[in-house]
C-alpha cells in the first residue's frame, strides 16, 4: 500500500496532514509493512511509535531509522 493510502485513514478521521508533505518522495512510497517495534522494522517498512505503560515507542524512532 502506498504511503498516502494508508494516509488517507487519518484524513477521514479529521487529522490534517501539512501540505508539504503530499510533494514529499515518501508520499507515493510503497509501505510493504508496518512495525510498533524499533527493533524489528524491515527496510521500507513504516514505523508507529506507541505509548506504553512503561515506555513511549515514539522514544525508538532513531533506532528504527538505523
Amino acid at each position: 500500500m502506498l504511503l498516502k493510502e494508508l494516509l488517507s485513514g487519518l484524513v477521514d478521521q479529521g487529522i490534517t496532514i501539512p501540505v508539504s508533505m503530499r510533494y514529499h518522495p515518501s508520499w507515493t512510497q510503497e509501505v510493504p509493512a508496518l512495525s510498533t517495534n524499533s527493533q524489528m522494522i524491515s527496510d521500507g517498512a513504516l514505523f508507529i511509535g506507541m505509548p506504553g505503560t512503561r515506555v513511549d515507542g515514539g522514544d525508538f524512532w532513531e533506532s528504527a531509522i538505523a
